[in-house]
């Protein structure tokens, strides 16, 4: 199977990642900086979001390459966070009353790129974050791909993460849901009581189960940070 360049890896994943995304801050100098009494040091009130809330930083509670090929000196990594605040999202679920369906050949959570806010509210996840990990070969090319998505929980949203991945065939081994390829698992998620760590792998990342395993606790820890 030929393998796709980093290039080309990049644009199939623009819509939903900002790899290597940055934020600029603008930091007043000179007669614009703000006087010590000014709304400027009142704390901010509360955003609503339903949608990506241009946060950063996913990379202190998410997989980064190096933990997952740390002998790779050739990797790419895209992280892109959501806020699906119940008050913001109010409006995106009267827009689309009708629960749309469950597409497992997606991957998690099983639905399209555009029906992932919607449908994640509409089962009471309140955030979620998606990491996209490259190992890319010395001609550029994409050798294998990891990819992590955590799930923040809002209440009852467990069981129906849980029923999803069931619904697209992953099994329970040792505490964990998975599910495979020829033996080789290719999803493994973990169900908490506040969140859900899932880990997706191509079929070229050479990890044993075992492997996997291991980075999903890896990829939990974090989550806990």
């Amino acid at each position: 199977m030929r393998r796709m360049t980093v290039a080309t890896a990049i644009v199939a994943t623009a819509a939903t990642l900002a790899l290597a995304a940055c934020t600029s801050d603008v930091i007043p100098t000179g007669r614009h900086r703000p006087s010590p009494d000014a709304t400027g040091f009142n704390a901010p009130g509360p955003v609503t979001v339903c949608g990506v809330d241009g946060s950063t930083g996913a990379g202190v509670f998410m997989l980064t390459p190096r933990d997952v090929w740390p002998g790779s000196t050739t990797t790419r990594q895209g992280y892109t966070n959501y806020t699906l605040d119940p008050t913001a999202c109010a409006g995106v679920l009267a827009a689309t009353p009708k629960p749309q369906p469950v597409d497992c050949g997606v991957g998690f959570p099983y639905y399209p790129q555009n029906q992932q806010v919607s449908e994640l509210a509409r089962i009471n996840i309140v955030a979620f974050h998606v990491a996209q990990l490259l190992n890319v070969a010395s001609d550029g090319t994409v050798a294998s791909t990891v990819s992590e998505v955590v799930l923040n929980l809002g209440p009852g949203s467990g069981p129906e993460v849980e029923a999803l991945a069931r619904r697209c065939g992953a099994q329970t081994t040792a505490g964990v849901l998975h599910t495979s390829i020829r033996g080789s698992i290719d999803m493994i998620l973990q169900v908490d009581a506040s969140r859900v760590v899932a880990l997706t792998f191509d079929l070229h990342t050479g990890f044993t189960n075992a492997q996997k395993v291991a980075l999903l606790n890896k990829a939990e820890a974090l989550a806990s940070y």
